[in-house]
């Protein structure tokens, strides 16, 4: 795990405006000397829900015998990713830099042993990293997999770490990226940003649905 140095996010992302959020991300995932948000392993609450919840998001396999697709957008070094597949799902994880992708796959490789197989008769399922912009449809096409095609999607603070001249496009995107209702879960895990963490919380037009905050 990179040890982080002293660095102001306001500051550094104020020169990566609208949709410049991407080129503001990727520059330090290729500095490689600050990632305060990589963990080194799997959000515990994530871990609780995929087992306490797994009725209620449908768990990893459907009725007709197929794998549910699982995505993590801004996924880190892919760790929860990883943790998806340990439960059976297919598993996507999406980054907005290569050196970003390079390191899920490293994570993947070196310390597969800490992602075991929860269920034998499950089994794991499949892991993918793909670089691209939430926003854009480009990494879709590359992996296959078509809009409203993701059954998950976990947002670990990834919503948070958005300009929030974005929300309402990222609550927007989720409609088009979730299955139809009622297959279709949300699970969010986010922090205050740049705010009283005490102040009412922020009301989004265009709500994806349903919703699991943990």
């Amino acid at each position: 795990m990179t040890t982080p140095t002293n660095i102001d996010p306001k500051a550094h992302f104020a020169k990566y405006q609208g949709d410049k959020y991407v080129e503001g991300w990727a520059s330090l995932w290729d500095k490689g000397d600050n990632l305060p948000w990589d963990r080194g392993f799997p959000n515990p609450a994530l871990e609780d829900t995929l087992v306490q919840r797994a009725g209620t998001i449908g768990g990893p396999i459907t009725q007709d015998g197929e794998r549910r697709k699982a995505l993590v957008p801004g996924c880190g070094r892919g760790v929860d990713v990883l943790l998806f597949a340990s439960f059976g799902y297919d598993a996507y994880g999406l980054e907005c830099s290569a050196a970003a992708v390079e390191a899920c796959k490293k994570e993947e490789k070196e310390n597969h042993s800490r992602y075991r197989v929860r269920d034998e008769k499950v089994g794991k399922g499949k892991v993918t990293f793909v670089q691209g912009d939430f926003f854009d449809d480009t990494w879709l096409k590359e992996i296959g997999v078509p809009r409203n095609g993701f059954d998950v999607i976990y947002d670990y603070t990834f919503f948070c770490a958005l300009n929030p001249e974005l929300r309402p496009k990222w609550a927007l995107r989720h409609t088009e990226l979730l299955a139809p209702p009622p297959a279709g879960n949300l699970i969010c895990l986010e922090s205050p940003r740049h705010k009283d963490p005490l102040a009412p919380a922020l009301h989004l037009p265009h709500p994806p649905r349903p919703t699991w905050s943990i």
